[in-house]
């Protein structure tokens, strides 16, 4: 708020700087993208409403969050819009700032892209009260930042143990996730929720690649929960909300579109953390099958004497009898050879290994 009071003497310069839309459509498409990726952190605040305290009347089963909610989603959508397009519009009055490479120049400072918000406030409070002040608030922008950085850290990190908890109690995650510590956070969620988002910032140097990481993941994550909300019919939600929420996620989707094909690296990136997901569903859905399938299995089933077979064997020779749980009239069987059948007709070991 204080950046943006200095930065309000500064709107006439910017204004002055400002040119008409220019360059293909593609361009502008990107410059849009931008820009709505600016905006994002809304979502984090509309996640948390499963758990914001119910409204006077409303019940478990038919819950109300909408006194609660509302202002906190507006509160969020008012300083996320406006303090975005006045930052952007303020960086409009810093002259001598020059494009190269993918990164921005200032005089006398190089690559200010990362920290222009630390650069403004020096250059507009240095201007106002003088250098060192403009120094000194430089330096408690910095701090301010790197603290909402912290904040952001910790709310993804809590939403990716939730996340894992959720989908391990859908028996979509082995049950480890669900294991709580003595505090009550589930400690395995929390290693790789921790752990993966450290190794990124490792691997991906460059600010500009994570925020491609982080933006496919975020609009990914709004598009499919608008899609898959506006949608469900068995949802009680108005007309005009639901034809918002569709018209919004048409948008999202298209972003989501621009940004998987514009840049490469975030597309590799999704491709891969939703390959190795679903791979993992699909083999802790098998393990669950078939501890699901192992309690059925009787204990005694008659055997159905097809016709004697000569097996080699270290005894000589067995019987080959049909598995009792072959489909009837199928053609191909599973046959179980053994030195002798069993008096009770007890399926082998490794019939049911097979079966299983």
């Amino acid at each position: 708020m204080v950046l943006g009071l200095f930065s309000l003497p500064h709107m006439g310069e910017a204004l002055g700087h400002l040119q008409p839309l220019h360059g293909s459509l593609a361009q502008n498409c990107a410059g849009f993208v931008g820009i709505v990726l600016a905006l994002s952190g809304v979502e984090a605040i509309a996640n948390a409403t499963g758990v914001m305290k119910l409204d006077p009347g409303s019940t478990d089963a038919k819950p109300c969050v909408v006194k609660t909610s509302t202002p906190a989603i507006l509160w969020v959508m008012i300083e996320v819009c406006v303090f975005t397009a006045l930052f952007g519009l303020a960086a409009h009055a810093l002259n001598g700032l020059q494009v190269v490479g993918g990164d921005v120049n200032a005089p006398g400072a190089e690559g200010v892209r990362d920290y222009m918000l630390r650069y403004m406030g020096q250059v507009f409070v240095g201007g106002a009260l003088g250098p060192p002040f403009g120094h000194i608030f430089a330096v408690i922008v910095s701090i301010v930042f790197g603290l909402l950085l912290l904040s952001a850290s910790n709310t993804t990190i809590v939403d990716l143990i939730a996340i894992q908890f959720l989908m391990s109690r859908d028996r979509e995650l082995p049950k480890i996730f669900q294991r709580l510590n003595k505090w009550g956070v589930p400690s395995a969620g929390m290693l790789l929720a921790t752990i993966v988002p450290m190794l990124l910032v490792i691997i991906v140097k460059d600010m500009s690649g994570l925020a491609d990481l982080y933006a496919v993941g975020v609009v990914g994550a709004i598009a499919t929960n608008l899609g898959a909300t506006s949608t469900d019919r068995k949802l009680s939600i108005k007309s005009w909300e639901r034809t918002l929420m569709f018209a919004t996620f048409i948008v999202m989707a298209a972003i989501e579109l621009s940004l998987l094909i514009d840049k490469p690296n975030a597309r590799y990136f999704a491709v891969t953390i939703l390959a190795v997901g679903l791979i993992l569903r699909g083999l802790v859905q098998e393990r669950r099958m078939k501890k699901e399938v192992a309690p059925l299995l009787p204990a005694s089933t008659p055997m159905q004497l097809t016709r004697n077979e000569s097996a080699s064997s270290d005894a000589g020779t067995g019987e080959a009898i049909l598995c009792p749980f072959a489909a009837p009239g199928a053609r191909s069987i599973s046959l179980c050879a053994r030195r002798a059948r069993p008096a009770d007709g007890s399926i082998c070991s490794s019939c049911a290994s097979s079966v299983l």
